[in-house]
C-alpha cells in the first residue's frame, strides 16, 4: 500500500521556487517507497552544467543549479558551451544544459562552432550520455528558444537520454526554472544503469528545516532585479555642436555601495521610456492610463507605468504585426507575414513602432490586457565601461551614442540614450547594476 503524498499548499509562506522545490522534495520521500523498505543510501552523481548565454541569466541559471546539486551531495561542473567540443560531452554521462537563443533563432555569440561541430555527420555517440535542457527565449521574437530546440534534437538523434522533456522558458525565468528543478528532482537519486527511476526513502536533499528548505545562494545586493540607484556625476559631450552625431561621457558614482566591477565588464541601465511618447500612446487607446493592468513578479499597475517603466512599445515584432493583421483584417500586414516577404516584413518594422500601428489602424486594442500581451518586457541596456577599476574605482565610466532619428513624420531616438542624455539631470540617479563579461578579461 503506497502511502499518501503531501504537499505545500498554494498560501504557505515560501516563494514559488521554494514551494516547487519542497513539493518535488515531499514527493521523492513519499511516492513509489513500500512500507518497510529496506532504506537506501544517497548516490552521488557527477554533473557537467553547460550553458550558452548572450545576456548572462543562463550562466546565472547554471550556476545556481550546480550550486544545489553541490549542497544535495553530488558533484556538478559549470562549463561554457563556448569552451567545450561534443567529444568532451560525449564523456559525460549527466549533464544539464541552460540555452538562450539570440537574434533570429541563432546560438549565442561563441556558441556557435560548438552547434555546428554537433550537427556534422562525424558527431559522436551520445548513448551513455543522460541529460535535460532548459530553454531560454523570448516569445516575441519568431523563432522562440529555436537554439535550445535544434540542441535537444540533435541530442537525441545521436542517442542521449532525457531525464525529463525540455522546458521553454520566455523572458521571466524564475517560475520555468522552479518548476523543471522541481520535474528534475526525482531523477537525481539513481545511476545511469539503473532501469527505473527509484525514489529512494533516504534522499539527497535533506533540509534542516523550512527555513533553509533552498540551499543557500550568495546575495548578490545589486542586481538586474534590484539596481544600485547611481548619482550621475558627470555628462559631458564629446563631439562638437556642428556634428550630426552626439557622444556623451558619463560619470556615474557608486558611493559607499557593493557594486565593483572589472576591465570587461558592462554597465546596465534600468531604462524608462519617453513620457511623452506613453501620452502619445495613451491618447490613441480607448483607456486612461489609470487603468490597471496584471504584469509578472509585479502584480497590478497602470498601465501608464507599465508603459513607462515596464514594457516595450518603441520596437515591433512579428507577433504585434500578426495582431494587428488578424484583428484589423489588414491584407497589407498579412501579406508581409508570408514566409517569402521576410525581408519586406523586417524593412517595415525597422523603423516603426506601436505608436504607428496605433495611429494607422485604430480600435485594434481594446483592453490593457491585450497591450500588455503584446508588448515585450523592457529589457535593460548594457554600456561597455570606459573606466578602470584600479583608477576609478568608486565610479563608472561610460560613454554613450545617443541615438536620435526621424521617421514617418515623428522624431525617435533610443530609449536609454535620450534619457541619459535629455531625462536625467546631473546630481539625480539612475538605476544601474554590473553586468559581468567573464569571457573577456585583460
Amino acid at each position: 500500500m503506497l502511502q499518501n503524498v503531501p504537499y505545500i499548499p498554494d498560501n504557505a509562506p515560501f516563494t514559488g521556487e521554494q514551494r516547487a522545490w519542497l513539493n518535488g522534495f515531499l514527493a521523492g520521500l513519499f511516492s513509489n517507497a513500500p512500507q518497510g523498505a529496506a532504506t537506501q543510501q544517497p548516490v552521488t552523481l557527477k554533473f557537467a552544467v553547460y550553458f550558452a548565454t548572450q545576456s548572462g541569466t543562463a550562466e546565472r541559471l547554471a550556476k545556481k543549479m550546480a550550486k544545489e546539486l553541490k549542497a544535495a551531495g553530488h558533484t556538478a561542473d559549470v562549463v561554457s558551451l563556448d569552451k567545450t567540443t561534443p567529444a568532451q560531452l560525449a564523456e559525460q554521462e549527466n549533464a544539464l544544459f541552460f540555452a538562450s537563443t539570440y537574434g533570429e533563432g541563432d546560438p549565442p555569440d561563441g556558441t556557435k562552432s560548438f552547434r555546428d561541430a554537433l550537427f556534422t555527420e562525424g558527431a559522436p555517440s551520445l548513448k551513455t550520455l543522460r541529460y535535460s535542457m532548459f530553454c531560454l527565449g523570448d516569445s516575441h521574437y519568431e523563432h522562440f528558444c529555436k537554439f535550445g530546440i535544434d540542441l535537444d534534437e540533435r541530442l537525441q538523434v545521436l542517442g542521449a537520454t532525457r531525464f525529463i522533456p525540455r522546458a521553454e522558458s520566455n523572458v521571466d525565468v524564475d517560475e520555468p526554472f522552479a518548476k523543471w528543478k522541481g520535474d528534475l528532482q526525482p531523477h537525481l537519486t539513481h545511476k545511469h544503469d539503473e532501469s527505473n527511476v527509484t525514489i529512494q526513502t533516504d534522499h539527497a536533499y535533506p533540509p534542516a528545516s523550512a527555513a533553509d528548505a533552498m540551499p543557500a545562494e550568495p546575495v548578490s545586493v545589486h542586481t538586474r532585479d534590484n539596481p544600485y540607484a547611481a548619482e550621475l556625476r558627470e555628462r559631458t559631450p564629446l563631439t562638437s555642436d556642428i556634428s550630426s552625431k552626439l557622444t556623451l561621457h558619463l560619470s556615474l558614482g557608486l558611493g559607499n555601495s557593493d557594486v565593483t566591477y572589472q576591465a570587461g565588464d558592462a554597465c546596465g541601465v534600468i531604462a524608462q521610456n519617453d513620457p511623452a511618447l506613453v501620452h502619445d500612446i495613451l491618447a490613441l487607446l480607448p483607456f486612461d492610463g489609470a487603468a490597471t493592468v496584471e504584469l509578472p513578479k509585479l502584480g497590478a499597475v497602470s498601465i501608464e507605468q507599465a508603459l513607462l517603466h515596464y514594457l516595450q512599445p518603441t520596437r515591433l515584432s512579428r507577433k504585434i504585426v500578426h495582431a494587428f493583421a488578424d484583428k484589423a483584417q489588414c491584407k497589407t500586414l498579412g501579406t508581409l507575414l508570408s514566409p517569402e516577404q521576410g525581408a519586406h516584413l523586417e524593412t517595415f518594422m525597422y523603423d516603426r513602432g506601436l505608436i504607428d500601428l496605433l495611429h494607422d489602424y485604430p480600435g485594434v486594442i481594446a483592453t490593457p490586457d491585450e497591450l500588455a500581451a503584446l508588448l515585450p518586457k523592457l529589457a535593460p541596456r548594457l554600456y561597455s565601461i570606459s573606466s578602470s577599476p584600479a583608477a576609478h574605482g568608486r565610479e563608472v565610466h561610460c560613454t554613450v551614442a545617443v541615438v536620435r532619428y526621424r521617421s514617418h513624420n515623428r522624431e525617435r531616438g533610443g530609449i536609454a540614450s535620450t534619457m541619459l542624455s535629455d531625462r536625467v539631470d546631473v546630481g539625480a540617479t539612475v538605476p544601474m547594476y554590473i553586468q559581468p563579461n567573464n569571457k573577456f578579461r585583460l
